[in-house]
């Protein structure tokens, strides 16, 4: 069994980390905090919205393969259709809600007007 040998010089101070709260009225600080709550935010909705964004694709303006395949690569797409008409198309089962099955989906495209693209999603009737 190995002995340790005591130092007989004392330890290390500890360093203290304190902290020091602005004072409220401080106009500088207020505004560098507001400053950067606002850059924060608009991160944040920049970064929420473009996933959203980019899940929609117009079928008018793009070919069968071309809609076909962003369904399959996303799983889960909402294509407009016609003007305001628009609805969910995905690749398989698995992008449906419990309960729903998938019906097969054609839609008209730049190439062809009957593109089958994938499935709806539509509530299982017994």
């Amino acid at each position: 069994m190995r002995v340790q040998e005591w130092s007989r010089e004392p330890p290390p101070p500890r360093q203290a980390w304190v902290l020091i709260a602005p004072t409220i009225g401080d106009s500088r600080i207020e505004s560098e905090i507001m400053r950067r709550l606002g850059f924060t935010l608009v991160a944040l909705i920049a970064v929420s919205t473009t996933g959203y964004a980019e899940n929609r694709a117009f079928a008018s303006a793009l070919s069968c393969r071309a809609i076909a395949n962003t369904v399959a690569r996303n799983g889960a797409v909402v294509l407009i259709t016609d003007g305001d008409k628009f609805d969910r198309y995905v690749s398989d089962q698995s992008h449906c809600a419990f309960g729903e099955v998938i019906t097969p989906a054609w839609v008209r495209s730049v190439d062809n007007s009957s593109c089958f693209i994938g499935y709806t999603c539509e509530q299982h009737h017994e």
